[in-house]
């Protein structure tokens, strides 16, 4: 295990073990490897402000939003404790109020656009959330979000079936649902998330003005969690 951090305060996310790691640890790696300069970042979806908080204590200005009023209460309260150079504001990822090429890097991490629970996101909703992004970066800024994949080992791929028994019975039941759900318990409580092929993830960005690198751990075709990180060239 790595040092910990501010970006590993638990969110109910953090935790999530990946073969030897956690969630925090990749997402450490991926922002060591790729912000290699301090600059202005914007944290879309940042729920209690793991990312913000732990970038500001890096020397990066970070802003925050999120549609969650009480998550975004409890990330300002952590802001004001730690005294880092991050706010944090009520926004919509999917309709932002910021001007074109405002930020550097602009992030999505943990499950944002796996979301199905707060807000119920389908693939126009992914792809006006990255679309916003691309808009607000930089010309040679970034655009970094991970996602959960779809099939995270060989004994994943096959147990995953079982999900597109439940996709295939709720299509023909006339139910909201698509390809890729997934249910999980948090806690007692069984939450719908989505996952993601990078096929599919890598979709969600535009064809023109935007160049692609997928980063995830080791080289066979299963991994647990993967991001794409986009370098705005026009």
């Amino acid at each position: 295990m790595g040092k910990k951090t501010l970006l590993h305060q638990d969110d109910g996310l953090v935790s999530t073990s990946v073969l030897d790691k956690q969630l925090a640890d990749l997402e450490l790696e991926v922002i060591g490897r790729f912000l290699t300069s301090k600059g202005q970042v914007l944290d879309v979806g940042c729920g209690h402000g793991r990312a913000g908080h732990y970038l500001g204590s890096e020397g990066f200005e970070v802003v925050g939003v999120d549609v969650d009023l009480d998550t975004l209460r409890e990330a300002r309260q952590l802001s004001g404790a730690h005294m880092e150079a991050a706010g944090f504001i009520l926004a919509d990822g999917r309709n932002l109020c910021f001007r074109d090429q405002s930020f550097d890097c602009v992030m999505s991490l943990a499950s944002t656009l796996s979301e199905k629970h707060r807000i119920w996101m389908c693939r126009r909703d992914r792809v006006s959330l990255i679309r916003e992004g691309v808009r607000v970066a930089k010309p040679g800024g970034l655009v970094i979000v991970n996602f959960v994949h779809r099939y995270w080992s060989l004994k994943g791929f096959v147990s995953f079936f079982r999900n597109y028994w439940m996709w295939i019975s709720e299509k023909a039941a006339g139910k909201r649902s698509e390809l890729g759900d997934y249910i999980e318990k948090i806690g007692r409580t069984p939450i719908r998330f989505h996952a993601f092929t990078i096929h599919e993830a890598k979709s969600l960005f535009p064809r023109k003005g935007v160049s692609l690198d997928v980063w995830k751990r080791g080289k066979g075709p299963f991994t647990d969690w993967f991001f794409i990180i986009a370098k705005k060239t026009v």
